[in-house]
């Protein structure tokens, strides 16, 4: 209620919204997916994407909206550890031919690695997920994460 009358509602900064709420079988479907989402936003700010590498694309997204809008960008990742929550047991159930966690989390290592480095070009991300940061080991390059989950306020 304080926000309603106490926030700038006319600044507004573009945001890239992704959210992992969907089950992957293979490291491909969860890589495609990235890209999806990549190009989503690539299309919709007009910004084009130079390579096919998840992290690099991820940081000609975000330079590229900044750059597009003039603005600093909003990244909100909700689930952030459910492709690697989903398979972790997979390979033993499934056989051969599941992902591996290892597998999976070396696709999202590339993508969240990218995220210290556009600092510069970022307002706002907000990463939301049921495991710890650091039990989940996807962030060893985002040491300025600020973990809220058991913060009263």
């Amino acid at each position: 209620m304080y926000l309603e009358n106490n926030w700038n509602w006319e600044e507004k900064y573009p945001v890239v919204r992704v959210s992992f709420d969907t089950t992957f079988s293979k490291r491909e479907e969860l890589e495609e997916f990235i890209v999806s989402i990549q190009e989503k936003y690539a299309k919709e700010f007009e910004v084009k994407l130079n390579s096919k590498h998840v992290g690099l694309r991820n940081i000609n997204l975000i330079e590229g909206i900044y750059q597009k809008t003039g603005r600093k960008v909003v990244l909100l990742i909700d689930e952030y550890d459910k492709p690697i929550l989903d398979n972790i047991e997979k390979r033993e159930i499934a056989g051969v031919g599941a992902p591996s966690p290892e597998e999976i989390r070396e696709v999202l290592k590339g993508f969240y690695q990218t995220i210290k480095g556009l600092d510069q070009y970022l307002r706002f991300v907000f990463i939301t997920g049921i495991s710890k940061f650091a039990k989940v080991s996807l962030f060893s390059g985002l040491n300025q994460l600020n973990d809220i989950s058991l913060n009263r306020e």
